[in-house]
């Protein structure tokens, strides 16, 4: 389910997407996922994660939570996703600022695991 929070009128009665939430509701009715993505914005900002807000800085995120326990490349963003595995959540960084955050149910096997986060942050 795609949820708009904030668009820009492109002309022509179009709209872009600026800031959304997304949930993954399952076949059971439970909600999966959810993923606030896009730009900062006053209404973004009443929607933070543990003080961390879309356009929040990497360090601030750092400062937060710590380093993550792994990075990937998210080459359609042209960003990075950093997990916190076996916690339920991620963000990406598009150009060192927050971009989306994502919470999940986790799994069993998610549950088993350790959080080992890493010593830096790889280029």
């Amino acid at each position: 389910m795609l949820i708009p929070i904030n668009a820009l009128d492109i002309g022509g009665g179009q709209l872009r997407l600026v800031s959304y939430l997304v949930a993954l509701v399952e076949a059971s009715g439970q909600v999966g996922s959810l993923q606030l993505t896009g730009k900062q914005s006053e209404i973004t900002d009443s929607l933070p994660f543990s003080g961390i807000k879309l356009g929040s800085r990497q360090q601030h995120v750092i400062d937060t939570l710590g380093l993550p326990s792994s990075v990937a490349d998210v080459p359609q963003i042209k960003g990075k996703r950093w997990e916190y595995t076996p916690f339920p959540f991620s963000i990406e960084f598009v150009g060192g600022l927050v971009y989306s955050m994502r919470i999940h149910q986790p799994t069993r096997e998610d549950l088993q695991r350790v959080f080992r986060p890493l010593t830096a942050v790889p280029d």
